[in-house]
């Protein structure tokens, strides 16, 4: 949104390390008037929806239809990168919260990582020389990869290092980087999964 020039405002649901602390957001779950109740949610005036990869083609769809792809043939390699991304963004997540073990963990991220590393090739963005909404979801999950792995995905792909230096470059995300406390103090995962980032943005 930051890329598209939109305000809007954030709420988030804050956790302790103990896992009833999902409590704030239990109490309201069901009040919202959302038709699959789960974070994330979006409210735009009156249209409430749930689900991340949706909420993001909404907003391009609404703000910056370029971000859809420009053909059919773009839009449906940009759902389906979409698709891949997410199934392996879960993969890549949920044993943070399941598994104790660090280096099974590390393993995993690398695996769940390296379809789109190779997918991404020497090309500028996921899908092509144009920028998609689906990159700024890669964006945000290589930062979490980097952040689990110590900066691995970065160091040692030097296609993922010019990438995310060339998304972080892109207008509006380059202010947003540098100014907001949304994203200096951007968590991984909820204070109560095994492996997170909350002692670091402290």
């Amino acid at each position: 949104m930051a890329y598209q020039g939109i305000d809007w405002d954030e709420k988030r649901y804050e956790t302790t390390e103990d896992v009833a602390s999902r409590q704030g957001w239990l109490d309201e779950k069901f009040t919202l008037g959302l038709d699959f109740p789960n974070l994330p949610y979006l409210r735009d005036g009156e249209h409430h929806m749930t689900e991340t990869c949706a909420i993001h083609s909404y907003i391009a769809d609404k703000f910056a239809p370029h971000l859809r792809g420009n053909s059919v043939e773009e839009r449906a390699e940009v759902d389906m990168v979409a698709g891949v991304l997410h199934s392996n963004k879960m993969k890549g997540s949920m044993p943070c919260y399941t598994n104790d073990n660090r280096d099974e963990v590390d393993a995993i991220m690398r695996e769940a990582q390296e379809p789109l590393i190779t997918y991404l090739g020497d090309k500028p963005f996921l899908c092509g020389d144009n920028v998609a909404w689906v990159d700024f979801y890669w964006f945000e999950y290589l930062m979490m990869g980097n952040m689990i792995l110590n900066n691995e995905l970065s160091n040692n792909h030097p296609n993922v290092a010019a990438y995310i230096e060339r998304m972080s470059a892109l207008p509006g995300v380059n202010e947003y980087m540098a100014s907001s406390e949304t994203f200096t103090k951007q968590p991984f995962n909820m204070r109560f999964a095994k492996h997170n980032n909350w002692e670091a943005i402290k």
